[in-house]
C-alpha cells in the first residue's frame, strides 16, 4: 500500500491585497482528503487561518510547522481533522490549556468541522 500524500510549503498564487492561502501554514499528512473534507465544511477556513498566529501567541516559534491530517475514527469511521501543535516544550499541555482559554474554546464554536488540536512530539 502506498503511503499518503504529503504536502508542504504549498504555495498559492497571489494577486495584492489577497489574504494567503492556509495551506501554507500547515505541513498537510493527507492533502487530497484534508481538501475534500474542508471543502464541505467551509466553516473550517477562518480557523485554519487564524489558528497559526493564535498558536505562536501561546507556545512562541516553535520552529517546527503545524501539521494537519485527517483521520477517521475507527469505531465509526467519523473523518476528524487533526491540528498538531509540534513541540518538544515541557509545558506544552498547560500551553494548550491556555490556548483553549485564550482563543480555541470560541473558536470551535463557530465551526460545524470536527476540529482537534493535539501536541504532537517530534
Amino acid at each position: 500500500m502506498a503511503l499518503p500524500e504529503r504536502r508542504r510549503d504549498h504555495k498559492q498564487s497571489q494577486s495584492a491585497g489577497s489574504k494567503l492561502d492556509w495551506h501554507a501554514f500547515y505541513d498537510i499528512e493527507n492533502p487530497a482528503d484534508v481538501d475534500v473534507y474542508v471543502a464541505e465544511h467551509p466553516s473550517a477556513i477562518p480557523i485554519l487561518t487564524e489558528a497559526p498566529g493564535e498558536i505562536r501567541a501561546v507556545f512562541g516559534d516553535t520552529g517546527a510547522p503545524l501539521a494537519l491530517q485527517l483521520i477517521r475514527e475507527p469505531e465509526d469511521g467519523e473523518p476528524y481533522l487533526y491540528l498538531l501543535v509540534q513541540t518538544a516544550q515541557a509545558d506544552a499541555y498547560d500551553l494548550l490549556d491556555q490556548l483553549d482559554a485564550a482563543w480555541w474554546l470560541d473558536a470551535a464554536r463557530d465551526t460545524r468541522a470536527e476540529l482537534e488540536i493535539a501536541i504532537q512530539r517530534p
